[in-house]
């Protein structure tokens, strides 16, 4: 009521709102690659829609959730129980899958969904807040056709419900950590076998997730601490530049720090596959860094690397020692994954699955097994279609195609290749894979500034990324004005960065190839020769064998390693190597020319 003096003077009274608040469980859905389905066909979009929102609402019905907001193909529901909420999500997307498999292609539909339980804000029949919006980001990391839930959904429903759960840790989500829990399916934990979980562990296997422990300080001088600290955080930060790799965040990693608990244990808890841990040194001027990779639950040692360095400038000794394990570490974790999924022969294959085993097949070179990878990554695409390393891949397979000569079309390949290329770009626009593959295909379709830009933002993101410096040094030879200078310097520095890089005999057989550019042959020679001393070296690196040979007056040699380039790329010609390199590298082109290639 207002009093005597507000009445006199006509003061108004204003009445506060008060915000409603309330704990909700939020479920959170939405269609996989709605928007590129809207653009091939509106009408069978929505109308398929429509089916699946019906078959969502009656569950709602039967599990007590209530839609309070949709938008598009997205819906946003709240029930009163974390284990109805759950138990609905299963139930959908086990109705969905069942829907599919009566359907063709353009029919068939896929959700990913989110579930969370936190404060929300109520207005009027919306919701708002933090616990929505934790929804709606579990929903985007889901893996298609799959359910993600928080920690603390999790605790309320793990005894309560017959499902696998697969603990992923703490995941950095569009800026915000959430402890996540992905459901494979609804198989029961007291019925299912070896071979069923490890079928429902390929199908919903979304990557790795590494866990970067502190280094241990082994001086004498405590005050060293905040030296291998410094580098632990360094190579935090530097891994998470890997967009295919989920790193647990430094706050986790570093509960553990002078802890005895055994990597599996670490592994369960933070929800990690592997675990890079290690060791500083320090005895007066100089420092040993030791660095292993360790795969979990094995605990197997797979990768291990010391570093003796003198201590000048210990930030820039930081920096170095940080480019340098990252440099390393990349590669080698990409290896395992390949071998990961090259072992996986059960039918329910994720897309992870499908690009590891493609990527498996692109690293073995051959026109059959990059045909074979093609595959794979268009697999990979229909089961994610947001899948932005899937997009580069398969733009790397077309070009890859290109460069051996097996492309029925280069025109059309290359140009597929650059739609696929720019759409990993799209859907990501930090992903130093994405930038690499296009600024490749745009260097063989001759958009030599195009290529180099891509290349050095595919650099930027992330300094020790070893394969972007070969890329950049081979689009800088494709130019016909090539810097040769400067191409070397980057192909060196791929070197230097990834040492045991499984792309070894790419790197030196481009060294080889500056190198003719400069007329260094006998240093070419050198370089080619080591180029196919790697027993998985591909057809180029035997091409550019026979090359600096020939510069060298071997001409018997030369004529051997260019036969053996025509085994492994049957549609080599001269020709061919006209149309893909053009007027660049001319003196590599009139040299083979001369050795006997038509």
């Amino acid at each position: 009521m207002a009093t005597l003096h507000q009445i006199l003077f006509g003061i108004k009274l204003v009445v506060k709102k008060t915000i409603q608040r309330k704990l909700a469980v939020i479920f959170a859905t939405d269609v996989v690659g709605f928007s590129k389905s809207m653009e091939t066909n509106e009408d069978l979009t929505l109308q398929s829609l429509r089916a699946c929102k019906e078959i969502l609402e009656n569950l709602f019905l039967e599990h007590s959730g209530r839609i309070f907001n949709t938008a598009g193909d997205s819906v946003l529901a709240e029930f009163q129980s974390a284990v109805s909420a759950t138990v609905c999500a299963s139930e959908f997307q086990k109705l969905i899958e069942e829907r599919n498999t009566t359907l063709d292609q353009m029919n068939k539909m896929e959700f990913r969904i989110g579930v969370n339980m936190g404060d929300v804000i109520v207005e009027g029949d919306n919701l708002y807040g933090e616990g929505v919006n934790v929804a709606a980001r579990l929903e985007a990391f889901c893996p298609t056709g799959g359910i993600a839930i928080s920690k603390n959904v999790y605790e309320l429903i793990e005894k309560k419900v017959n499902f696998v759960f697969h603990d992923k840790g703490q995941q950095k989500i569009k800026n915000s950590l959430v402890h996540t829990f992905v459901i494979s399916n609804d198989v029961a934990k007291n019925n299912k076998d070896e071979k069923t979980e490890f079928s429902s562990m390929a199908s919903n296997y979304i990557g790795p997730t590494i866990a970067i422990l502190p280094l241990k300080n082994l001086s004498n001088d405590p005050e060293q601490d905040y030296f291998a600290d410094g580098v632990s955080e360094d190579l935090i930060a530097a891994v998470s530049k890997f967009k295919w790799v989920q790193v647990i965040s430094r706050n986790s990693s570093f509960a553990y720090k002078n802890s005895n608990v055994r990597f599996s244990e670490i592994g369960e808890e933070l929800g990690a596959t592997y675990i890079l841990d290690g060791s500083i040194r320090k005895s007066g001027k100089r420092v040993r860094i030791t660095i292993e990779l360790v795969e979990l639950p094995s605990e197997k040692q797979l990768w291990t690397e010391k570093f003796d360095r003198t201590l000048e400038d210990i930030f820039d000794l930081q920096d170095e020692i940080t480019h340098l394990v990252a440099a390393e570490l990349e590669p080698e974790l990409s290896k395992q994954e390949r071998q990961k999924a090259k072992a996986v022969v059960t039918t329910n294959l994720g897309s992870w699955d499908f690009f590891q085993k493609a990527q498996w097949h692109i690293y073995q070179f051959s026109p059959d097994n990059i045909k074979r990878a093609i595959e794979l990554y268009r697999q990979s695409i229909e089961l994610d279609e947001g899948s932005s390393n899937s997009h580069s891949g398969l733009a790397l397979g077309l070009l890859l195609q290109v460069m051996g000569g097996s492309s029925e079309d280069n025109e059309v390949a290359l140009n597929e290749a650059a739609i696929h290329a720019k759409e990993a770009n799209r859907l990501d626009d930090q992903n130093p894979f994405a930038f690499y593959t296009y600024g490749r295909v745009c260097a063989f379709q001759k958009r030599h500034q195009e290529a180099e830009m891509a290349l050095n933002k595919a650099i930027a993101l992330n300094p020790s990324y070893a394969l972007a410096y070969h890329g950049l040094a081979q689009a800088l030879l494709m130019d016909e004005n090539a810097d040769f200078e400067k191409a070397l310097i980057k192909v060196r520095k791929a070197i230097e960065l990834s040492p045991r890089d499984p792309l070894m005999w790419a790197f030196r057989n481009i060294e080889s190839g500056c190198l003719i550019g400069l007329g260094k042959d006998e240093e070419a020679l050198v370089a080619s020769t080591e180029a196919i001393s790697f027993p998985n070296a591909g057809g180029w690196a035997f091409l550019g064998h026979s090359a600096s040979n020939s510069l060298n007056g071997n001409s018997s040699e030369a004529k051997t390693a260019l036969d053996q380039a025509r085994q492994m790329m049957p549609f080599l010609s001269l020709d061919h190597l006209e149309q893909t390199y053009g007027k660049a590298v001319t003196r590599l082109q009139q040299t083979l020319k001369e050795v006997g290639l038509e």
